[in-house]
């Protein structure tokens, strides 16, 4: 160690000599070990306080990762697209109002089978697949859970019913002999 002034841990004078590329450095005062040498540990580096927040991918906690522009786009909440739900127990109910009011009558008893099956269930399996997208971003909202879990096993029972009315109006209808 040196005996001109204060050694840091490498040996490096910080009182007296040349620090590097920034010249040599003032002498240092009892109890002042004079300034730190550039990239030592609490040298002052980069701009002071109050400066323009530093970018790129070493820019610390102001900047983003890598350098990139920070986003200002708007933050939307996502709800369950309870359209389809409405749309699907709508038919159901369609679909059994009709075979019940016209009951023995096999072309409706028919469309009251297709209404009530396949596009019912149709419907419902399009919730499904846009609502499992919808929760896999940010802003999805759960608020709306209990109305589409409502809404999702109306539609299923409107639909079942519908189907067994109509199948059971087909079903006496065979059974007669056509």
């Amino acid at each position: 160690m040196s005996s001109s002034g204060a050694d840091d841990l490498f040996g490096r004078s910080w009182g007296s000599g040349p620090t590097g590329p920034t010249g040599p450095s003032t002498p240092a005062a009892p109890g002042n070990p004079g300034p730190a040498p550039a990239g030592a540990f609490g040298a002052a580096s980069g701009p002071g306080f109050g400066a323009a927040p530093a970018t790129g991918p070493d820019a610390g906690f102001g900047g983003a990762p890598g350098g990139a522009p920070q986003s200002t786009a708007a933050f939307t909440v996502v709800h369950p697209p309870l359209v389809w739900l409405y749309a699907a127990t709508g038919v159901g109910l369609v679909a059994l109002v009709l075979v019940l009011v016209f009951w023995g009558v096999v072309p409706i008893a028919i469309a009251g089978w297709v209404l009530g099956g396949p596009i019912a269930i149709a419907l419902t399996s399009i919730f499904q697949s846009a609502d499992t997208a919808r929760r896999t971003q940010i802003g999805y909202s759960t608020g709306r859970n209990a109305l589409a879990k409502t809404l999702y096993i109306a539609a299923l029972v409107l639909g079942l019913a519908a189907v067994v009315v109509a199948a059971v109006t087909l079903a006496m209808w065979a059974g007669r002999g056509f």
